[in-house]
């Protein structure tokens, strides 16, 4: 476990070195300030993840970097370090104070999004203080510095942690059931070519000299959209994450027709716009996962037993006949009914007959498994459609029945 852990941790130094990297080698501004850095965005899902304790992580990644590629002032190197693992740790302390585990839906993206802003506003008055102190900027400068610094956090945060945080619980079993996919593999291919076809149209239309490449820009968002109402969550965070970065790239760098920022106004209106583009799919998702939700919790309310989790009478008697109808199969039907249930209730409570009916309703379940329609039909009796024949049903019913009969309740 500890050699585990060791080399998680030099994993995530690693991953958040590379985000830094590329922000550091390709968006760098007159100001030596970047327009994006996704290392926050690694940084909040990494610590969000794992814990706190993975939080030095964050400041190992970014002394190397400033140690091997990105020299700076002694002064502004403490900065520096701190600006990005303190406010990372803070934030994260904030949003698990909140909620001890995050679930996919609307409020709990809010409240990652509150933490995003926690973590940029403290990044960034530590960095813009740690310039100011160094010499690295004049003091009239300071507001931009802060807003830039500021605005590529936060866009760091919202075009990264989502897929990140995704990516990372692969494996773990989700407390909500997982929205089916709508679109399948033909729709995904057609989706990603256009896609591609939006990004490079954006590009090359403005390297004609085009006024307004912007409005090629704007496709890729419908294709977001898309996205988010036909594919699984995953899916659309990571084409969230990768288109986002391609934008941030072409305007960053002012390729492709694209003019790069150089004020305050034009910078704060080009990296808002990329945050809004990276929230809104996402948003959009979680209320398609939210709905999804609040229907499958109604289809069970109403098929199913809230005792005992098993198919109510209605529901058992019409996929019984869908059952019977489509198979062709040897079916059984085996009917059960408890001999004098009501003496429990009276005598024991409802409490203790409710209990007893949970009890039986487990070995029933358990005798017949899950490929069996198992229903409890009324107060005390049971019925059961399995693809068996008379003789197995016979022998499986009394061994249900033994199991039954030394059955006690405490």
């Amino acid at each position: 476990a500890g050699m585990a852990s060791v080399l998680r941790g030099a994993l995530l130094t690693g991953l958040y070195f590379a985000g830094a990297v590329v922000a550091v080698l390709y968006l760098r501004t007159p100001a030596d300030v970047t327009l994006f850095w996704p290392a926050a965005g690694i940084g909040y899902a990494v610590v969000l993840r794992y814990g706190l304790k993975f939080a030095p992580t964050i400041a190992l990644a970014q002394l190397l970097l400033h140690l091997l590629l990105v020299p700076v002032p002694t002064t502004f190197l403490l900065f520096s370090v701190a600006s990005n693992s303190v406010a990372t740790m803070l934030a994260c302390a904030y949003v698990q104070h909140r909620r001890a585990r995050l679930q996919f839906r609307i409020d709990d993206g809010l409240l990652l999004l509150r933490g995003g802003l926690l973590l940029s506003a403290i990044s960034a008055a530590i960095g813009t203080a740690g310039m100011l102190e160094a010499g690295m900027a004049p003091a009239t400068d300071l507001p931009r510095v802060a807003l830039q610094w500021f605005l590529g956090d936060l866009l760091g945060i919202t075009a990264v942690t989502p897929s990140l945080l995704f990516l990372s619980n692969l494996g773990h079993r989700a407390d909500v059931q997982a929205m089916p996919p709508e679109g399948g593999r033909r729709e995904r291919v057609v989706w990603a070519l256009l896609m591609l076809l939006a990004m490079t149209g954006a590009f090359f239309i403005g390297r004609q000299g085009s006024l307004y490449p912007l409005a090629m820009a704007s496709l890729p968002l419908a294709l977001l959209l898309w996205s988010a109402a036909r594919y699984p969550p995953i899916f659309t965070a990571c084409a969230t994450m990768a288109v986002t970065v391609c934008l941030a790239l072409m305007l960053g760098l002012g390729t492709g027709g694209f003019e790069r920022p150089e004020t305050l106004l034009d910078t704060s209106l080009m990296m808002g716009a990329l945050v809004v583009h990276s929230v809104v799919p996402m948003l959009l998702v979680a209320s398609y996962q939210e709905r999804f939700n609040a229907m499958t919790a109604l289809h069970l309310r109403a098929t199913r037993g809230t005792l005992t989790g098993l198919l109510n009478r209605d529901a058992f008697e019409e996929q019984a006949r869908a059952l019977i109808a489509g198979s062709k199969d040897t079916l059984s039907l085996l009917y059960a009914d408890l001999d004098h249930f009501k003496l429990v209730n009276d005598s024991a409570s409802h409490v203790a007959g409710d209990e007893m009916i949970r009890s039986v309703a487990g070995l029933v379940r358990s005798e017949f498994g899950e490929n069996a329609l198992v229903a409890r039909t009324g107060g005390d009796e049971f019925a059961v459609l399995a693809a068996i024949d008379e003789r197995t049903a016979s022998i499986r019913a009394r061994f249900l029945l033994g199991a039954i009969e030394r059955l006690r309740v405490a």
